[in-house]
């Protein structure tokens, strides 16, 4: 069929410098995919709707999820826990799992994972692995998929695992392309073996809410908190903890240029939050400003609106932009009618 010639506006016959000047979202996006080393599997056979684990083994991955510490039924959660490992405990057909991870998002060290593996009361591994650079979710799955693969390689007909992330619960059995995809589909892969030798084996996941130090789950956390594993060249980084640090560089840029009084505009008006401190603007939660703004009123927000920006029909606004109009107020002794005398 021949060669198929190249775009003459395209960047390959482009030279260096002329690349370089160039503003492309293209090159944008070639630049940010070389800050991450994950790949993406969007066509997977084993994500697609048929083929997931879930729809060809239903029933036979249980979820266990906490409740609220505030509701009643908390405490006997907890007893469920204490009940259902010392049942694993005096069974030598279940293999139970404690996993946990340490992710630092910045220093010289990498993310450590944990997981201990035991068959019936008998310790058959204690694992400590590093994570590369990764977010708590990311570090939490592969800590996750760590202690199956070893607990699926000792051989059960049962297997229990307590993790503290309820995220990571999720992506184990996510095989849609995310953060870690990589570690969903190597669980699924091996966990659909293992349901396939025999379709009444059982995998239960169980929240463990880390604010309990519970038993021996807090062995997991302090061996994963104790290991301190450096940064090394080449070390693998997750999608996540790119994105990120990308947005606490832009929250800090974005918070230094609001500090900029020519920038914020002369009439903004600084709230203070719940903490007592000046907000900052931010992206999450809605923004800095959603608590002042929930509301489904939309006379009441543009009030807002227009007081934070001092662009209302008030005095001081007439004296710049209508001058005819009054600028005084009504209440003795009839001073300038500014945003700060009207609050």
């Amino acid at each position: 069929m021949g060669s198929v010639p190249s775009v003459p506006l395209g960047l390959v016959g482009l030279s260096l410098a002329v690349k370089h000047c160039l503003l492309s979202p293209a090159k944008d996006a070639i630049a940010e995919c070389a800050e991450f080393m994950e790949t993406f599997q969007a066509l997977h056979p084993e994500a697609q709707l048929g083929n997931r684990i879930l729809d060809l083994f239903p029933g036979c991955i249980v979820k266990h999820l906490a409740p609220k510490m505030s509701d009643d039924s908390y405490g006997d959660y907890i007893k469920q826990l204490d009940a259902t490992l010392a049942s694993a405990r005096q069974d030598v057909d279940t293999v139970h799992i404690l996993s946990d991870a340490s992710a630092p998002t910045k220093g010289a060290f990498q993310a450590s994972l944990a997981a201990l593996v035991f068959r019936g009361g008998t310790k058959m591994a204690h694992i400590v692995a590093a994570g590369g650079r990764a977010t708590a979710p990311n570090a939490e799955l592969m800590a996750l998929e760590m202690g199956i693969s070893t607990a699926l390689v000792v051989g059960c007909l049962s297997l229990i695992c307590f993790t503290d992330s309820t995220m990571a619960m999720a992506d184990l059995v996510d095989l849609s392309p995310h953060s870690g995809q990589v570690s969903s589909l190597a669980v699924c892969s091996t966990l659909h073996k293992w349901f396939t030798e025999d379709h009444g084996r059982i995998l239960h996941l169980w929240h463990v809410p880390s604010r309990e130090e519970w038993k021996i789950h807090h062995e997991a956390h302090e061996a994963a908190k104790a290991a301190k594993i450096p940064l090394r060249p080449g070390c693998r980084v997750s999608f996540d903890f790119t994105q990120a640090a990308k947005e606490v560089a832009y929250w800090r840029e974005w918070h230094k240029e609001f500090a900029d009084t020519v920038r914020q505009g002369r009439g903004f008006l600084e709230l203070v939050g719940l903490n007592g401190k000046p907000l900052k603007p931010t992206s999450s939660k809605g923004g800095a400003w959603s608590l002042f703004l929930a509301s489904s009123s939309n006379s009441l927000m543009a009030r807002v609106c227009r007081a934070t920006i001092s662009h209302a029909p008030m005095g001081e606004y007439c004296l710049r932009f209508h001058p005819g109009e009054p600028t005084h107020c009504w209440c003795p002794p009839q001073p300038l009618q500014t945003r700060d005398h009207i609050l």
